[in-house]
């Protein structure tokens, strides 16, 4: 599930630019949840184009049928730079 999101990253995210770019992916785990965000700069021009992909679908039904309806997929766009997160709760044994 990570991976389209890093792909996703570089192909509509740092590759547009000219400039030097960035994705930095963190994984974090907190009291019940773990967090995977996957971060990329961006320009501009790509800020508001996050959202819809077929990738993005396929990870967010994974997601679903992997950890049920509490596991989410959420992107947030702003002039210069893109945040994917997957937040997963932890099943408590």
């Amino acid at each position: 599930s990570v991976q389209p999101l890093v792909e996703n990253a570089v192909k509509h995210g740092i590759a547009q630019s000219a400039e030097p770019g960035y994705v930095h992916v963190r994984i974090d785990l907190q009291s019940q949840e773990l967090s995977i965000i996957v971060e990329n700069s961006n320009d501009q021009a790509c800020a508001g184009e996050a959202g819809a992909g077929v990738g993005l679908q396929n990870v967010r039904r994974r997601l679903e049928i992997c950890y049920g309806p509490g596991a989410t997929l959420r992107l947030a766009a702003d002039p210069h730079k893109t945040t994917a997160a997957i937040c997963i709760p932890m099943a408590v044994r």
